[in-house]
């Protein structure tokens, strides 16, 4: 934001050169980012924080900062305006606000006989050296305020307003489809989240953004209405996003003025065009100001400052820098002080802002350099998220990576799952259509990746643990859960199923949860046959499947998607938290191969049941390492094979004993499941 040396030095006559002004305004207020000469004149380029527009954004806000930090007085020029008494604004024009909460404040007067003109070489120069272009007396006296005092205005053509004497400005939502002219003869579309300045037909001004062509200022203009407004930031933002227009008024406007600023601004632009066009100010204010906000009172405490800062300052030098700010002691005790804090500083809510102003005009750089003294505890344990990393760790091992995403959902997804919106949380303010939902299962986004992620690997094995959102009728809760997916480009489904089985045995045995069971169950999300609930002391911890044909296309391109989602907050309850050891064998294991034949609709489940009821004795372990289903096959038969792993604790197995439990198992697979050997 430019700034003129020329200007501030009317205010402040004993400024320092301008390269050693910029340098303070660093050390103790803002970052100066260049200094140049035009015409004559010296410019200092600032860049202001956000939350500093509505005190310093205007050459006399600058200069009361100057004023304070360089302890130098500030000459401001008084002002009179000359009233018509006879002619009372009122009588001529009406405001209207519809929403209380879009215009915070609209202050307007009315000035009659205007004599529309070229402005004087003064102000023309004073203007196009802060950037601003001359367009004529009236629209450069509302510029020339708003470099002023950081407030922007606006001037409409009284005649050109649509109605008889009495003469209407609503600020209001403008229509869907409704359009404007710009100053700039710019067509803009509108719609509901536009903010605008009407009359009773038609759109004037795009509020706090840009005037409309209807009621400009031309040469013929001899009445005009001035406006000097606060409208709510975020929606001047959000229109100036969506319409592609910024200003400076806008530039203001978005980063929040304060409500105070309108009434001094709109005097001196009366008084500046009563002295530039001759004008006659008509009585009185229309001051519309529906939310009125108190003055705020913050209390300052010498002990708590000298604490905070880490060394003791003069209280006398206290008093005199908020005095120096303008902040009004309203109160005065031995240990505290009670201030009354000005309306335009909206930047200062607590002690530790008060405590900042006293710090930077103390001077950063004289602060003595001490140790902080403290305490520093460590963080304190938390069980939750050292399970968390150990399943991270775990699955690591297994041979899955881990994937970070996002925790929102579109109304899309939602459809893809058949999940009604109106069972998930929505976003007010989502950022866009993508992101609408909070996500009721990651299973969404963990689709998402996988496609993502096949684009540059044959097949892939990805696991994310993150939070769900779920609706509720009291309150919404989150849940921690667990994600994994595996997917390939060739055609082997069936073992990635058993694979992912796996792999969450695995992870339930290394949490000592052990003895999971499956059950199969039914989901229009899963195919059938090919989906389970994960069981563990008759809790249902999570589930596991391979998605649908329909779900595979939508986001994996039709390649086969395999998931599971666990609950961690069960797994965390159900985990043991002691752990039983076993001896590690003295005997040596023998290892016989079975392969069957069976009906497609068996259950993995009830064929390992039987095997292991047939041979509980020295029968260890079985692993299924090979599943074949194909048109060479018998109709609706599959080929199963096992390796069967038989081992004693007290005896090397002898190829006898072996051989009589592989027949015994073999005979109750026949009797019962109608199994054939091959």
């Amino acid at each position: 934001m430019k700034f003129s040396y020329n200007w501030l030095k009317e205010y402040l006559k004993d400024l320092p050169p301008a390269s050693k002004l910029a340098e303070v305004l660093i050390t103790k207020s803002f970052e100066v980012e260049k200094v140049e000469k035009i015409n004559g004149d010296t410019i200092l380029n600032i860049n202001l924080p956000p939350n500093r527009f509505s005190d310093s954004s205007g050459h006399l806000g600058l200069a009361k900062e100057i004023s304070a930090i360089l302890n130098v007085p500030l000459y401001f020029p008084s002002f009179k305006i000359k009233e018509e008494k006879k002619l009372k604004a009122s009588d001529f024009i009406k405001i209207k606000i519809q929403n209380k909460n879009d215009c915070l404040r609209y202050s307007s007067r009315v000035v009659f006989d205007v004599k529309v003109k070229p402005s004087p070489n003064w102000l023309k120069k004073r203007l196009e050296a802060c950037g601003v272009q001359s367009i004529n007396n009236i629209v450069d006296a509302t510029n020339y305020t708003m470099l002023l005092f950081g407030q922007p205005l606006h001037a409409f053509d009284y005649d050109k307003l649509t109605g008889n004497k009495i003469k209407a400005l609503i600020i209001r939502r403008a229509q869907n489809n409704e359009t404007i002219t710009t100053l700039d003869d710019k067509l803009v579309n509108l719609d509901e989240n536009v903010l605008i300045v009407s009359d009773l037909k038609h759109p004037l001004a795009i509020a706090g953004i840009k005037g409309g062509k209807i009621a400009e200022i031309d040469e013929n203009t001899q009445k005009i209405v001035l406006e000097s407004a606060n409208f709510y930031p975020t929606l001047i933002r959000r229109a100036s996003k969506k319409i592609k227009i910024t200003t400076d008024a806008s530039l203001r406007f978005e980063r929040h003025l304060s409500p105070a600023l309108t009434i001094n601004a709109l005097d001196y632009a009366a008084y500046l065009i009563q002295e530039l066009a001759n004008g006659k100010i008509l009585k009185d204010i229309i001051d519309i100001y529906p939310l009125k906000t108190s003055k705020k009172i913050l209390g300052f405490n010498f002990n708590q400052f000298n604490k905070f800062a880490g060394f003791v300052i003069d209280k006398k030098f206290i008093e005199n820098s908020f005095k120096k700010l303008n902040f009004k002691i309203v109160k005065k005790t031995n240990s505290d002080l009670f201030l009354e804090i000005p309306p335009e500083r909206i930047d200062i809510e607590r002690f530790e802002d008060l405590a900042e102003e006293i710090l930077r005009l103390y001077d950063y750089n004289t602060i003595p350099i001490i140790a902080p003294v403290g305490l520093i505890k460590p963080a304190p344990f938390n069980e939750n998220v050292i399970f968390r990393n150990k399943i991270k760790n775990i699955l690591i091992g297994l041979g899955v990576d881990e994937i970070y995403n996002y925790s929102f959902v579109s109304k899309k997804d939602l459809d893809n799952f058949n999940i009604s919106p109106k069972n998930v949380i929505e976003l007010e303010n989502p950022i866009s259509e993508d992101f609408a939902f909070l996500q009721p299962t990651l299973l969404i986004n963990l689709c998402k990746m996988s496609a993502n992620n096949l684009r540059f690997y044959n097949d892939i094995k990805i696991f994310h643990i993150s939070k769900t959102f779920q609706k509720a009728p009291i309150k919404p809760y989150e849940e921690w859960r667990l994600a994994i997916a595996l997917s390939c480009k060739d055609n082997r489904n069936d073992l990635m199923f058993f694979e992912l089985k796996g792999i969450i045995e695995q992870l339930t045995e290394q949490l000592n949860c052990v003895d999971v069971e499956f059950k199969e169950i039914k989901s229009e999300w899963f195919i059938k046959h090919r989906a389970a609930k994960i069981i563990k002391d008759q809790t249902e911890i999570g589930y596991f499947g391979q998605l649908t044909p329909k779900l595979s296309n939508l986001y994996n391109y039709n390649y086969p998607i395999i998931v599971a989602e666990l609950d961690i907050e069960k797994l965390y309850k159900l985990s043991k938290e002691e752990y039983e050891f076993l001896p590690l064998p003295k005997y040596p294991a023998v290892i016989r191969d079975l392969s069957i034949l069976v009906d497609i609709d068996v259950k993995m489940s009830d064929i390992l049941n039987i095997i292991y009821q047939s041979e509980s004795k020295i029968l260890f372990d079985v692993d299924l390492f090979d599943l074949y289903e194909n048109e060479n096959l018998p109709e609706n038969k599959k080929s199963m094979s096992f390796h069967l792993i038989f081992q004693s604790d007290n005896h090397t197995l002898t190829s006898e004993e072996v051989g009589k439990s592989l027949e015994k198992i073999i005979s109750n697979l026949k009797s019962k499941l109608k199994a054939e050997i091959r």
